[in-house]
């Protein structure tokens, strides 16, 4: 199986591409990047409980740590997909402290995971051969 786009993908299936992508090239980038799960259906109790521990709604769905700092906050959206009201508001609390990307396939996470950790991108077209 390929690491190319394919046609109508999920966001969840966008997202998984690009984590595992990163995950299996760059091993010495683990930990350093990861997913939120804030999202999807949770019975009432699981989902209590998950507010009382931390849960905000809006929380994007991954966070890369980069070098001096950076913080990076990524959501996974279909082409043509829109933040909620919730993800705004999340953006909007945190303002300038974080830097912000959407991402719709494979190639823009690759181009934001090389700016992130100073990855030159002519080593991503050495691994691929």
């Amino acid at each position: 199986m390929g690491w190319g786009p394919r046609k109508n993908m999920t966001e969840a299936q966008i997202q998984a591409a690009c984590f595992l992508w990163a995950w299996n090239t760059f091993p010495e980038f683990r930990g350093m990047f990861f997913s939120i799960p804030n999202g999807g259906w949770r019975n009432p109790a699981e989902r209590a409980l998950q507010m009382a521990t931390g849960l905000v709604p809006g929380v994007w769905d991954m966070i890369l740590f980069g070098p001096g700092g950076l913080v990076t906050f990524v959501e996974f959206k279909v082409p043509g997909g829109r933040l909620s009201k919730e993800q705004e508001q999340f953006r909007a609390a945190v303002g300038t402290r974080a830097r912000w990307e959407v991402i719709t396939d494979l190639e823009s996470w690759q181009s934001l995971f090389c700016r992130t950790y100073n990855i030159q991108k002519n080593i991503l077209n050495d691994l691929e051969k």
